[in-house]
């Protein structure tokens, strides 16, 4: 994996997003959790660990910490907070621009409601001085109403034993990375900010919350992450080639796939009636059905 610590510098223009690192996980930047200016500006290059304890490490897929190690992940701390702080503001530009269009008077995440991000979130919950079980393996993000800042969380990933509600185990093959080192992490959990934007309730917060339209979200999420990744030439998208745009090639050490699960009465009932403030901005459907 390339280090894109170069383009800090110009990022710094920017200010469509506030990163911290919220290593112990009480939404306040506390200090040393706040990433600041070296004499070159905000470069910080990546470090690898490719001895990392269940890594799943390669030469293009360098792990960002050891979980042999818990406090290895500080060794990168700044740098996953700059990188986070860049991919969120390509992405809030690439989505301001035609044909999209996901502008101020859209909703976008800038000015008061910039998007606040926690890199490294939960880093340093653990006893050990790494993170405790609930703050691996994940990233999220919080929509609120217009004129609130959203949040997106980035967390720490590594191979993970999980039990199943069937009392089954069931093993992650992540490796021992940090989602904000991936573009398309940011750039998924970013898309659902917009879409709850654009598709609310009455009370302002985003009304994609039936299994159905959860389910689509997420499927747009996905989509528009690996369509700018793609479109900028890091990710290969040749239509006669199936299954080649994978979400989690640089998360999963092991390619990771899931049998669905039969349909019930509750995922086949039609939705619940919403009353939606505003729909989604015609050029965003445009966009998802033709891929202009």
């Amino acid at each position: 994996m390339r280090s894109l610590g170069r383009h800090a510098a110009r990022a710094r223009r920017y200010r469509r997003a506030r990163v911290f690192s919220d290593a112990n996980d009480d939404d306040q930047a506390q200090p040393g959790e706040e990433t600041v200016r070296t004499g070159e500006g905000f470069l910080y290059d990546f470090i690898s660990f490719p001895e990392a304890m269940d890594g799943g490490c390669t030469p293009t897929a360098l792990c960002s910490w050891d979980p042999g190690t818990p406090t290895s992940w500080r060794d990168n701390r700044d740098h996953a907070a700059v990188q986070a702080f860049w991919f969120a503001n390509r992405f809030h530009d690439h989505l301001a621009a035609p044909p999209i269009g996901f502008d101020a008077a859209s909703g976008a995440f800038e000015g008061p409601d910039k998007l606040v991000v926690h890199a490294n979130d939960g880093a340093a919950t653990g006893e050990d001085g790494g993170p405790d079980p609930n703050h691996v393996g994940s990233a999220f993000m919080v929509s609120r109403p217009d004129g609130r800042s959203p949040l997106m969380a980035l967390l720490l990933f590594k191979r993970r034993n999980i039990t199943l509600a069937t009392g089954a185990s069931l093993v992650l093959p992540y490796r021992a990375v940090n989602a904000a080192d991936y573009a398309k992490v940011v750039y998924h959990e970013y898309t659902h900010g917009m879409s709850n934007r654009l598709l609310r309730s009455a009370s302002g917060f985003g009304a994609l919350a039936s299994r159905q339209a959860f389910a689509i979200d997420e499927g747009l999420a996905d989509w528009y992450a690996a369509d700018l990744v793609a479109r900028e030439g890091h990710q290969p998208d040749d239509p006669s080639v199936e299954g080649e745009v994978d979400g989690g090639e640089y998360l999963d050490a092991s390619h990771m796939s899931f049998a669905p699960s039969p349909p019930t009465a509750e995922s086949a009932a039609p939705p619940p009636p919403v009353r939606a403030r505003r729909e989604l901005d015609p050029a965003v459907i445009r966009t998802v059905t033709s891929g202009g």
